[in-house]
């Protein structure tokens, strides 16, 4: 799945794509900054516009967050990872690597990429999750752990009561 996101201006500040891989989301901004040097300003902004890839894995993402934006300012999404603030304007969003705006007809397209994002993270977590013997908790201790990753949605029935079997033999 990949969508683009136009960013403020003429520079497109703020915009870019957004990529699924198989295994991580890759955000790739036209522009972060703007001179603000008028009609030569721009001119550089436009000819020294940054293009960089910014890739984020599934695994390390907390929660994807959309902005509507305002009446001046454009609509947003933003991928947060562990330690991360949450960004409250566009000005930020443009310049933060983990933002991307979008124009707002464009706003039930990112909203599908925000659900499509979580699903992955998701899926990922729930990959990478296996549950190790402790060294003196025996069946009981595990038996609840994995009644605790049922409960957070990180297993399936089926596969708690995979699992469950294994341990009781």
């Amino acid at each position: 799945m990949k969508l683009t996101g136009r960013g403020s201006g003429l520079s497109n500040i703020g915009g870019g794509t957004v990529e699924l891989t198989d295994d991580s989301v890759i955000l790739m901004k036209k522009n972060t900054a703007i001179s603000g040097g008028g009609l030569i300003g721009l001119g550089i902004d436009l000819a020294t516009s940054s293009k960089g890839a910014h890739s984020i894995p599934y695994e390390q993402i907390v929660s994807v967050h959309i902005s509507m934006g305002g009446i001046m300012s454009k609509p947003f999404i933003q991928i947060l990872t562990a330690g991360e603030k949450s960004i409250g304007d566009a000005q930020e969003a443009a310049s933060s690597p983990n933002c991307l705006s979008f124009s707002k007809s464009a706003a039930s397209d990112f909203e599908q990429l925000r659900g499509e994002i979580e699903s992955r993270s998701r899926a990922s977590k729930k990959q990478t999750q296996t549950v190790q013997p402790s060294n003196g908790g025996g069946v009981a201790d595990e038996l609840g752990k994995l009644a605790g990753l049922l409960n957070a949605g990180l297993l399936s029935q089926e596969e708690f009561d995979a699992q469950k079997t294994k341990l009781l033999g």
